[in-house]
């Protein structure tokens, strides 16, 4: 079983959000989400990863003789976001094409099924006209469009509708001031272990989820892993500013451009088993060297 995971990504660039839209998310936990860049997750490695290293009985990648977990720690640190606070729970969907008036001021066109299109989100809401004002209703509009972005984008992108969010996350953004009131950490990882459990259970080729999330899980933890991706040897950087996610895309972007076409992950795991890096956040000072383990 070949597994295939799916993130958007590449999506974050196309997006050049307005700067007055960025002053009002600037204490959301997604507010430096806009300096990601795009890098390709390895499938090669993921697909692997997940096939013949997951637990999903522990929901643990079992290396050697050793388990490494994504946990809680991990999501605060590559994602940034709250991984404690009000639960993602959409009791209503029905009305959600009402919901989309309410807070969007319009109804995507091309919408069937309660989904709404990246493309139709950034040609209608990325840029804030100058008429309007700050304290004016319109211009939540703009913030939740492009928070909604961000959401597809980022934390909960879909293998069966890859161009789309669910318009459902709307009725997380009403009050955009109450952004970091959710979980939104806790439930990414909830989906994406969920999916990787799934897709194994059924043989899927496909899996929602954030696997930039597990790709970085994998390079913090195993170093080897690590430096092939980036293509180095010795030493090289890692992120000290939380969200890491954003210093990692910028470290990845260049080294993603490569083919791994044909390369071996899966000895690359079982290697990588004899050097894991248990406690990766402790005393970041942005250099990975050897003698840290």
């Amino acid at each position: 079983m070949q597994e295939k995971t799916v993130a958007h990504l590449s999506y974050m660039a196309d997006w050049n959000p307005d700067p007055r839209v960025l002053a009002k998310i600037q204490h959301l936990s997604i507010s430096e989400y806009w300096r990601i860049k795009y890098f390709k997750s390895r499938q090669c490695l993921l697909s692997d990863l997940c096939s013949n290293f997951y637990d999903d009985a522990n929901d643990c990648f079992i290396i050697g003789e050793n388990r490494l977990t994504i946990t809680l720690e991990d999501v605060h640190y590559l994602s940034g976001l709250p991984i404690d606070g009000k639960p993602l729970v959409i009791a209503d969907p029905a009305n959600i094409i009402d919901e989309c008036v309410k807070l969007l001021g319009r109804v995507n066109p091309d919408d069937k099924k309660g989904w709404i299109s990246f493309k139709w989100l950034k040609t209608t809401y990325s840029v804030v006209p100058p008429g309007i004002e700050e304290d004016d209703r319109v211009f939540l509009y703009y913030v939740r469009a492009y928070v909604l972005y961000v959401i597809g984008a980022v934390i909960f992108p879909s293998s069966s509708r890859r161009s789309s969010v669910s318009a459902n996350y709307l009725l997380f953004l009403e009050d955009i001031e109450k952004f970091n009131d959710y979980a939104w950490g806790a439930g990414m990882l909830a989906q994406l272990l969920s999916s990787i459990k799934y897709a194994k259970m059924k043989g899927l080729k496909t899996m929602h989820g954030a696997d930039w999330l597990l790709q970085l899980f994998i390079m913090e933890r195993l170093p080897s892993v690590a430096k092939t991706l980036l293509r180095v040897d010795g030493e090289y950087q890692v992120p000290t500013e939380v969200p890491y996610i954003v210093e990692w895309s910028a470290f990845l972007r260049v080294p993603s451009q490569y083919s791994f076409k044909g390369y071996d992950f899966h000895q690359k795991l079982v290697d990588a088993g004899q050097q894991i890096k248990w406690r990766p956040y402790v005393e970041r000072n942005g250099v990975h060297a050897e003698s840290e383990d």
